[in-house]
């Protein structure tokens, strides 16, 4: 009876690891609100490059994501083999029915490959796709714009990109703009 009730116990842990090695998906940490001067100086530099300055706000999200293929577990779990792939978005205004949302990308292990990135807000969508990527930073600019009766629009920014470690999703909040004449 207690060789059973052993045998049960090791098979449901054995399960229960199998099962967390084998789920690839990539989850969340909190999303921050920060001013300019509390990013990375990596993405500091890409925003100040991109026309933004300390009076605007940013919006950072982590992702942790595990390696995608199933044949290396024993080794991802070896190496600790996660990557922490972070999102800062923000959006500026350019005139009074255009504004642009800049999103930047950084990988802490793993290179992008690419990337498609969506934006949506109030009821529209605005997508770039087939963007490059090189290296373990992605700068990704999303032109938007109104032209009807002016409308607040609240961003929405969904990145979906390949890194050398495999695919992944991220989500974020972009900031917002009144667009419209």
């Amino acid at each position: 009876m207690l060789r059973k009730l052993i045998l049960i116990s090791v098979s449901f842990i054995l399960l229960l690891s199998i099962f967390g090695v084998i789920n690839n998906e990539a989850q969340a940490t909190e999303q921050e609100e920060l001013s300019l001067d509390e990013l990375p100086i990596e993405s500091q530099q890409f925003f100040m490059e991109n026309g933004f300055d300390e009076n605007d706000l940013f919006y950072k999200t982590d992702y942790i994501e595990k390696e995608n293929t199933a044949s290396n577990e024993i080794t991802t779990r070896a190496k600790g083999g996660v990557n922490v792939v972070s999102m800062v978005g923000a959006s500026k205004k350019v005139s009074s029915t255009k504004g642009k949302v800049v999103l930047h990308l950084t990988s802490f292990r793993k290179n992008f490959k690419s990337a498609n990135a969506r934006v949506t807000g109030g009821g529209k969508k605005w997508t770039k796709t087939k963007i490059k990527g090189s290296g373990k930073s992605m700068g990704i600019t999303i032109p938007v714009s109104h032209t009807g009766k002016k409308k607040y629009f609240g961003f929405r920014a969904n990145v979906q990109y390949v890194t050398t470690a495999g695919a992944g999703n991220v989500t974020s909040s972009a900031g917002g703009l009144t667009l419209g004449k």
